[in-house]
């Protein structure tokens, strides 16, 4: 027969064992929400900075692409025009890196983004000198300045927006290790309140079958 001490660590053992199974329960449903959560933004946020990084990269080398064609057309018209879509890949860099730089950047990757900046700040001058010098039919000018000036720095550019590209990728990955640590955390949290509440089912079993003999 159980005796009132007995009843009252019966009752005591059986709330340990739900409370754990509350706790393991919480803590499953708690981290696979917050897990979940924390990957989407991760894949989200890194995404959209790739895919404006990239722009940025596109934008930057078809100006170069455009730049080298434009001394080979000879109807002004058609260079007015090309003219205008060189400006539009200025822009549409311009927009990237202003939606870029609202975002959560780390320390290198702003510094990689400002010397970016400090790079096109003299490529964009100088192709413009190029435009200007075709438009005056002046093309060994044009051309030379082209080679010897204009694509250097513009290389120098596309350099720069490919290793933050490639800075980027490496902070995705590294987010999502640190990511997958937590799930293996969480789980070997549940692992071990689960290990606890099996233990004390069979202390309790045995008490009880004990107290029964």
């Amino acid at each position: 027969m159980f005796n009132s001490t007995s009843k009252f660590r019966l009752y005591l053992a059986f709330i340990l064992i739900i409370t754990l199974m509350i706790i393991m329960v919480a803590l499953g449903i708690t981290g696979a929400r917050l897990i979940n959560e924390r990957m989407n933004t991760i894949v989200l946020e890194y995404n959209k900075k790739t895919e404006l990084a990239s722009t940025m990269l596109s934008s930057a080398r078809q100006r170069t692409i455009i730049l080298h064609n434009f001394l080979l057309i000879e109807d002004p018209f058609e260079r007015d025009e090309q003219t205008l879509v060189i400006d539009s890949f200025v822009a549409k860099l311009a927009t990237a890196l202003a939606r870029l730089l609202t975002m959560n950047l780390s320390y290198k990757q702003k510094c990689i983004i400002d010397e970016q900046g400090r790079l096109s700040s003299i490529a964009v001058p100088l192709q413009r000198q190029v435009v200007a010098l075709a438009a005056d039919e002046k093309m060994p000018e044009a051309q030379k300045l082209l080679v010897e000036k204009t694509v250097p720095a513009q290389d120098a550019v596309l350099h720069q927006l490919d290793l933050l590209i490639s800075l980027i990728n490496t902070a995705s990955q590294e987010a999502l290790i640190s990511a997958n640590k937590t799930v293996a955390q969480t789980r070997d949290n549940m692992i071990l309140l689960g290990g606890l509440a099996i233990l004390i089912s069979v202390f309790l079993a045995l008490f009880v079958s004990r107290k029964i003999i």
